[in-house]
């Protein structure tokens, strides 16, 4: 009887395994990239016909996600701010061009604390929440470096106007592919804003510290600002700043001695004129001053206007009849030469800039010196040449400077606002003209504008 049933066993567990064999046979030669194209019985035509509808869900996301990569990579790689993306421990996820212009030298893994002592210590702080702005000088470039925490959302969403220890909180949600797995991360860049215009007065501290709690910092994100253009044109105005603060105290403080003077009788009576004299010095330097200044403003601020056709010789002739007594005093001899040509532009600014040019001719023009004034029609390019002290090699770049003076102790002694040639150069751009200046210390100095 035993025999009967271990031979009933045998027999069992031989059929079944034969079945099974049979039955798992086509799982076993199932292809899952073409699930469809396995010919088996019709039972397994659901699973296989779900496995297949599964590989195009999964085709759709990989090619969302490659999607999204280029497009990160299109916008990050094309940005003219730096972009530095690291993770929790500081090493380096992501980063485009620009950023090498700051860092040097990076790749994907590299930890960037081993750069440089003061990366790390912007790691440590935005690791604990905190927004850094920073000002760097380096590589003859002034970088505006914004360090934040990058936060993990628990939910797919922006989190926006939370409220902490009465701070109001602006936060970003944005998409950051990983090239390495292929998946996709949803990002928060927290922003603090004290003065949030959006800020919900509704949403009370325990609502935030609740959200909050969900937000966890999982790395640190790095956008560099390159802003040396800004940085200088800053430092320009404190210096501009700076010398009209100078520069209009002199002549007051000047005209304010004399009239306290005059005021308490220290001044003898014939010696009155004389002071006086220099009252009227000093009051027509100051709304030189003050003039020069205005114009400089317009021509700051955007100025436009309509060109008219002037005669260059015109405006040559009016601009020396302005100088005469002064040419005369100083002995000069001046001449306009060569064929006149017309220029498109306004004739106030034109005379502004002729007026200057003119008046530094004679101001640093020796006695009986000369003064040509050439026109050259076939390039449309006005010379201006004088007999006078001259420039240093060395200065040439620089006389065109707001208050920028090469001798100070000779200019001391020679009236001027020290903006003539800026002035000259900002009108000369303004008509689409070159400058182009030539002197010799001691010999002479040649200032050349081609008309365009």
């Amino acid at each position: 009887m035993s025999l009967i049933l271990f031979a009933c066993l045998a027999v069992s567990f031989m059929l079944a395994r034969s079945i099974a064999n049979f039955i798992i046979a086509p799982l076993n030669a199932l292809n899952l990239e073409n699930p469809l194209g396995l010919k088996s019985y019709k039972e397994l035509s659901p699973l296989l016909h779900k496995i297949d509808e599964q590989n195009r869900l999964i085709d759709s996301q990989i090619k969302q996600l490659q999607a999204d990569k280029e497009t990160f990579n299109a916008i990050t790689q094309n940005m003219k701010d730096g972009f530095l993306l690291l993770d929790s421990k500081g090493s380096v996820l992501s980063f485009n061009k620009s950023s090498m212009k700051f860092f040097g030298t990076l790749h994907e893994g590299m930890n960037i604390a081993t750069l440089d002592t003061q990366y790390k210590k912007w790691f440590n702080l935005a690791m604990q929440g905190e927004k850094l702005t920073e000002i760097i000088h380096k590589n003859d470039r002034t970088y505006q470096v914004i360090i934040e925490s990058v936060l993990n959302s628990t939910k797919a969403q922006n989190f926006e106007n939370l409220e902490s220890n009465a701070i109001a909180h602006h936060v970003d949600c944005s998409k950051i592919t990983n090239t390495e797995s292929k998946s996709e991360f949803s990002y928060i860049i927290q922003n603090n804003d004290t003065e949030s215009s959006d800020f919900n007065p509704n949403l009370t501290a325990n609502q935030s510290k609740e959200n909050t709690t969900k937000i966890t910092p999982i790395g640190v994100a790095l956008l560099l600002h390159d802003i040396t253009e800004k940085a200088q044109r800053e430092q320009l105005r404190r210096e501009f700043s700076a010398n009209v603060s100078h520069e209009l105290k002199t002549p007051l403080t000047s005209i304010l001695a004399v009239l306290e003077m005059l005021q308490n009788n220290i001044i003898k009576q014939e010696d009155i004129p004389k002071f006086l004299c220099n009252i009227h010095k000093e009051a027509r330097h100051l709304m030189a001053l003050i003039e020069d200044i205005i114009i400089l403003n317009e021509l700051d601020n955007d100025y436009t206007f309509t060109p008219y056709p002037l005669s260059m010789r015109n405006l040559c002739e009016i601009t020396l009849s302005m100088f005469k007594d002064s040419i005369q005093q100083k002995g000069l001899s001046c001449a306009i030469q060569g064929d006149d040509f017309l220029v498109m532009g306004e004739q106030r600014l034109l005379l502004v800039m002729l007026s200057h040019l003119c008046e530094n001719a004679i101001k640093y023009n020796k006695d009986k010196g000369n003064i040509e004034i050439i026109l050259d029609a076939t390039h449309k390019t006005l010379h201006i040449k004088d007999s006078g002290i001259g420039i240093p090699e060395m200065y040439h770049e620089r006389v065109f400077e707001r208050f920028f003076c090469v001798d100070k102790s000779h200019s001391s002694m020679i009236n001027g606002t020290g903006l003539g040639l800026s002035i000259v150069k900002h009108v000369a751009h303004l008509h689409h003209a070159k400058i182009n200046l030539n002197s010799t210390l001691n010999i002479g100095t040649s200032i050349s504008l081609c008309f365009s």
